[in-house]
């Protein structure tokens, strides 16, 4: 559980509520000065972000006091490859893709037979795509462009 605490030195006559925001959005009043985020339901789009809580009676508002939050996402495949079966031929193109998406970047290592990848094999790192603030990560393997066919074979 996260609590957002808000508190004032004089809470006024009458006693202040608590108004919350996100990103401009109203997210309710409380008449204490905290608001709870249940940890399991903790997220990217719907809790990072600039807070505010502002104090505030009929008389009018106290000034607001603000904190940003950043949520972190766990990497995720987009697409699984455990399930896939590549061929490679020599002579065409190879062409595998890797997407993950979490929060900060997610780092992706390929390995061939558990080690390093042989030396005609090239990894291009493609624009890295934020959506939603999530970061998509795309790899892709590739020939390297000078290795020669009896290289590519012996791999």
């Amino acid at each position: 559980m996260i609590k957002l605490t808000c508190s004032v030195t004089d809470s006024g006559n009458p006693q202040a509520n608590f108004k919350w925001s996100k990103d401009g959005m109203d997210k309710g009043h409380t008449n204490q000065g905290y608001y709870t985020i249940s940890a399991g339901q903790l997220s990217v789009s719907g809790h990072d972000g600039l807070w505010k809580c502002t104090p505030s009676n009929v008389i009018g508002d106290g000034e607001p006091d603000t904190i940003n939050i950043t949520v972190y996402a766990k990497p995720v495949f987009i697409k699984i490859l455990s399930n896939q079966t590549v061929t490679a031929e020599i002579q065409n193109d190879l062409n595998v893709l890797c997407s993950i998406r979490g929060r900060p970047a997610p780092d992706v290592i390929w390995q061939y037979k558990g080690g390093q990848l042989p030396d005609v094999v090239t990894v291009i790192s493609e624009s890295d795509v934020i959506n939603n603030k999530l970061i998509t990560v795309n790899r892709r393997l590739i020939w390297s462009t000078d290795s020669t066919l009896d290289q590519r074979r012996t791999t």
